[in-house]
C-alpha cells in the first residue's frame, strides 16, 4: 500500500527513478514535472493531470489511470502494461517505444499522438499470463 497524495499539488517537481508504487494520486497535478524513469506501478492515477511532464521510460504497470491526462507529455518507451486507461488523454503524447500490452483503452484519446514503436498486446504473452489448469 502506497502513500495518499490524492489532489496534491506537484506540479515542476524533479527526480529521477522516484517511486509512487501503489500511491493514490488521484487528482494530484503533475503538471511540467521531470520524472524519468519513476515508477507508478499499481498507483491510482485517475484524474491525475501529468501533462507537460518528462515520464520517459516510467513504469505505470497495473495502474489505474482513468481520466488521467497525459497531454503533451513525454513517455517514451514507459512501460503501461495491464494499465486502465479508460478515458484517459494522451492528445500529443510522445509514446515512442511504450509497451501498451493488455491495457484497457476505452474511449481513450490518442489524438496526435506518437505512436512510433509502440508495443501492443502479445496474445501469446497475454494467454500465457491468464492460463489456468482446467478443472477436473
Amino acid at each position: 500500500e502506497g502513500a495518499n497524495l490524492s489532489a496534491a499539488k506537484l506540479r515542476r517537481m524533479k527526480g529521477s527513478g522516484t517511486g509512487f508504487d501503489g500511491a493514490d494520486l488521484s487528482g494530484a497535478d503533475f503538471r511540467d514535472t521531470r520524472l524519468p524513469e519513476s515508477s507508478f506501478a499499481g498507483a491510482k492515477l485517475t484524474g491525475t493531470v501529468l501533462a507537460d511532464a518528462d515520464l520517459s521510460a516510467a513504469r505505470f504497470e497495473k495502474a489505474d489511470a482513468t481520466g488521467a491526462v497525459f497531454a503533451n507529455t513525454i513517455l517514451e518507451w514507459a512501460d503501461f502494461s495491464w494499465a486502465k486507461l479508460e478515458k484517459a488523454m494522451f492528445v500529443n503524447a510522445n509514446l515512442a517505444g511504450a509497451i501498451l500490452h493488455a491495457i484497457t483503452e476505452k474511449d481513450t484519446s490518442w489524438d496526435g499522438a506518437n505512436l512510433k514503436g509502440v508495443r501492443r498486446t502479445d496474445d501469446d504473452q497475454l494467454e500465457a499470463e491468464t492460463w489456468k489448469p482446467m478443472s477436473k
